[in-house]
């Protein structure tokens, strides 16, 4: 069953300019996988922005939220998106580790360990993030294949039993 309190947001990425027209309210059921990232993208920052409490939802939703509202920030920040989500790294590290992306989520926390915003440490975080060797280093193939774990595990992930 689809949890009530998440069917006004996924109403609200249904309605967004840039998902699909024909998007369902099950988003992750689009069957065209060339908008598959925008949509992700779009549900994550709507997830993320709700004030929903994603300890009394499916885990999927918590992670999507913290997940893709990181790859936007990270888009449109830089390093700066480590100082604009420091209050919730810990749930961005450990949502990119369920989803099967573990050194993903220790460059993350690695790179966080030694971002320093007055020296603009830009070259050290970079070191320090790519240490890890993560899963993926295009950004694009990365969030491709986060979206495929999130609709291959769609049952388990986002719905109540």
């Amino acid at each position: 069953m689809l949890p009530i309190e998440v069917i006004p947001i996924l109403e609200k990425v249904m309605l967004s300019k840039l998902t699909p027209h024909d998007l369902p309210i099950e988003v992750w059921t689009y069957p065209n996988h060339l908008h598959w990232v925008d949509i992700f993208l779009e549900f994550g920052t709507e997830l993320f922005n709700s004030g929903l409490d994603f300890s009394k939802l499916p885990a999927g939703y918590g992670m999507v939220s913290y997940i893709f509202d990181w790859e936007v920030q990270n888009q449109f920040s830089g390093w700066y998106a480590l100082e604009n989500r420091a209050y919730c790294i810990n749930e961005i590290c450990s949502s990119y580790a369920a989803a099967g992306f573990p050194r993903e989520a220790s460059g993350i926390s690695n790179a966080f360990q030694v971002w320093d915003r007055e020296l603009q440490n830009y070259d050290q975080v970079s070191k320090a993030y790519l240490k890890e060797k993560p899963e993926f280093e295009s950004d694009i193939v990365r969030m491709e294949n986060l979206v495929c774990f999130f609709i291959d595990n769609a049952n388990a992930l986002f719905y109540r039993k």
